[in-house]
């Protein structure tokens, strides 16, 4: 498994290609509820809980049928949460909160690169409110 040090990285994963065939939003939605469980248990970690926080933000928006991205922004938040919900990744996650380091270190990457798209995001949710 190659590292994903940035954006260009992880549009070469294969990660990318599911989510652009088409094929990976059924998949997040099915496992990223037990995959979030299952790391609640290391949720006292900042770190963890920084992870916990980002992926249900970047779920919410990648479901969300009323907020529209650019096709290439939610491929790439799409290909992040499938990184996360992938038990075997360049640290595998069956070592406790280590596991979840690269996972944490993929989703901030995203967050980062699509910073505005997040913030316009939240803008969208509190204005629903």
């Amino acid at each position: 498994m190659k590292e994903i040090k940035d954006v260009n990285d992880l549009k070469k994963s294969k990660y990318y290609k599911k989510m652009k065939s088409g094929e990976g939003l059924k998949e997040i939605e099915q496992n990223i509820t037990p995959k979030l469980s299952s790391v609640g248990a290391f949720a006292n970690v900042p770190v963890i809980s920084g992870l916990i926080e980002n992926v249900k933000l970047l779920y919410q928006m990648l479901t969300d049928k009323g907020f529209h991205v650019k096709a290439s922004v939610y491929v790439a938040v799409g290909a992040a949460l499938l990184y996360f919900i992938s038990p075997i990744d360049l640290v595998p996650d069956f070592i406790p909160v280590v596991g979840l380091l690269d996972d944490a270190a993929v989703v901030a990457l995203v967050v980062s690169a699509f910073s505005s798209e997040i913030e316009r995001f939240k803008a969208y949710k509190s204005g629903k409110k």
